[in-house]
């Protein structure tokens, strides 16, 4: 077994248990209020989680604030949550709408690990990508023709 693949299932775990759980409770349509109340119950369960399973101290608790990308980790957070919220909140189907949005990153990522990191292209990698965006393209046509 690969050694990130916990890591992998412990996602895809949290994945399905975040949009059943932002689907059912978008219908108040409050997303920034919802995402407050949510990041401050994660916060102290993730301090409490780095200070007794890490022995986090203070200083490692706010050292990482000054880091561009720890910063830009949590501008991306709330963007991708706010987004699923207010998206839901409006009638998205849960069973499509993390497809559709986890296709197009794929793609764009796909690019900018070919552009950013050097990381390597070829034709079974480029028609995967044309299938995984034909299948989105289905799914939202799909979802206006109905």
């Amino acid at each position: 077994m690969n050694p990130w693949a916990l890591g992998l299932l412990a996602a895809l775990l949290g994945n399905v248990l975040y949009h059943l759980m932002s689907k059912s409770a978008s219908a108040g349509g409050k997303p920034f209020t919802l995402l407050a109340i949510v990041y401050a119950v994660a916060a102290a369960l993730a301090v409490t989680l780095a200070v007794f399973a890490e022995s986090a101290r203070p200083a490692d608790l706010v050292r990482p604030l000054t880091t561009p990308a720890v910063l830009a980790l949590a501008l991306a957070g709330g963007m991708i949550e706010a987004g699923f919220l207010w998206a839901y909140g409006r009638g998205a189907p849960v069973g499509s709408a993390s497809l559709m949005v986890n296709a197009g990153v794929a793609v764009v990522l796909a690019v900018l690990g070919v552009l950013l990191f050097r990381e390597g292209v070829n034709a079974r990698l480029i028609g995967g990508f044309a299938l995984a965006l034909a299948g989105v393209w289905l799914i939202g046509t799909a979802r206006t023709a109905a």
